[in-house]
């Protein structure tokens, strides 16, 4: 694990979890306590906002780039994620991350609008080319299309593996060395529009998650894990409900890319809904 460093992020909180995460690598034992005394705040300052239950005021994001020696250029770019978070609207979190996407600090950003208009949708077309690029990121990868349409499951054919590579480089997700042999990932991130956003999910939501639905394989039950319930709600715990599912899903993400050895790995799809089933009653 890298040091995380905080222009390469667009959630505040993940990043301070992958920094404390890394600290605790490196310090066995090191605790909120010692976030908290290297700062100058209290433990339930960084707790609270960790869990999501609070937003950082502006003397506690100083308190926390004390503790993690951030440089004012630094410090300013935490405030901006901060800012990005509490956004009232899209209006307002356009401009926040316009100003996040103009810094030269942030050459891992891509805005979507700069991009081919359909970027993000070729992307997220099929499932399969999410899927490569993770396994792209392991050791024993093969930029081999014969070899990725045997290892995915569902199995692709050989052409579509070999279109989605072509894609992939096209894109800037997977890039080659200087002999053109060992093919690298490049940590890159979309940012998108609400509208852009909303038009990905849908086709993520209602294409490729059905496909993956219908190729679950009783056989490989221990590697799934399937679970789903029916609630009701009141419109006023919509907000915590979605905050609470956005922080399990970064836990797991982060989880996912903390790689602690070289164990063999497979790519996995990681999905949360939130349904609206009836009207209010």
């Amino acid at each position: 694990m890298t040091e995380p460093h905080v222009t390469s992020y667009l959630d505040y909180r993940v990043f301070l979890r992958d920094w404390i995460a890394y600290q605790r690598r490196l310090h066995p034992g090191y605790s909120y306590a010692a976030f908290a005394a290297a700062g100058g705040c209290s433990k339930a300052a960084i707790a609270n906002v960790l869990s999501g239950s609070r937003r950082p005021r502006a003397d506690t994001l100083d308190a926390f780039a004390r503790a993690m020696e951030l440089s004012p250029a630094d410090r300013n770019y935490l405030g901006l994620l901060a800012e990005l978070d509490a956004a009232p609207d899209v209006t307002r979190r356009r401009e926040v991350l316009d100003r996040l996407l103009s810094s030269p600090r942030n050459p891992n950003l891509r805005k979507v609008e700069a991009e081919p208009h359909d970027a993000v949708m070729r992307y997220v077309e099929h499932w399969y080319i999410p899927a490569i690029r993770e396994l792209a990121a392991l050791p024993g990868f093969r930029a081999d299309p014969a070899w990725l349409a045997a290892t995915l499951h569902p199995p692709i054919s050989v052409q579509q593996a070999e279109d989605a590579l072509e894609r992939l480089f096209d894109l800037g997700f997977l890039c080659r060395d200087a002999e053109g042999d060992a093919v690298t990932v490049r940590e890159v991130r979309f940012t998108t529009e609400q509208e852009t956003f909303a038009l990905a999910a849908h086709h993520v939501h209602t294409v490729i998650l059905p496909q993956l639905l219908e190729s679950l394989d009783t056989a490989r039950a221990a590697q799934q894990h399937l679970l789903t319930a029916t609630i009701t709600l009141a419109p006023e715990q919509l907000p915590e409900v979605k905050q609470r599912l956005n922080t399990v899903l970064d836990q797991v993400a982060t989880l996912a890319d903390d790689r602690v050895d070289d164990a063999p790995r497979a790519a996995y799809q990681l999905g949360l809904q939130l349904l609206p089933l009836s009207e209010p009653v």
